[in-house]
């Protein structure tokens, strides 16, 4: 890919890195201890992780926009077609990302001892 994908991606790192340590300080300053800290990473990888998927699917540097450009040798229905068909497979990572993070985090932060921030009837 081209150098300005890497340059944006490599910001992207340095400002996670730079979240990563703020919210240890704030998290673990706070005493909270580390299943919302590791909550907060799974949360941050997801987001990474949705944005790179979304850079994969939406920029012509790979393979997904490059079949749907080179389907309009043939037409314009095909490039509907494979516009909709590569559009509704972008789909299933962020879906699996998402899922499986609120699975993993829902089970961290029930798991956390701070008390005081749900009653038992799930009301703040």
């Amino acid at each position: 890919p081209g150098s300005l994908l890497n340059s944006i991606r490599g910001r992207i790192f340095v400002a996670a890195i730079l979240n990563c340590g703020i919210a240890a300080a704030i998290i673990f300053g706070l005493g909270l201890g580390w299943e919302l800290y590791l909550a907060f990473i799974i949360g941050l990888v997801a987001g990474m992780l949705i944005g790179f998927f979304t850079e994969y699917f939406t920029s012509f540097s790979y393979r997904p926009t490059q079949i749907i450009s080179e389907a309009s040798e043939t037409g314009p229905a095909t490039v509907v077609i494979s516009g909709l068909a590569i559009g509704m497979l972008s789909t299933i990572p962020p879906v699996i990302i998402i899922f499986a993070a609120i699975l993993s985090t829902y089970a961290l932060a029930a798991s956390a001892p701070v008390t005081g921030l749900f009653t038992g009837d799930g009301n703040f």
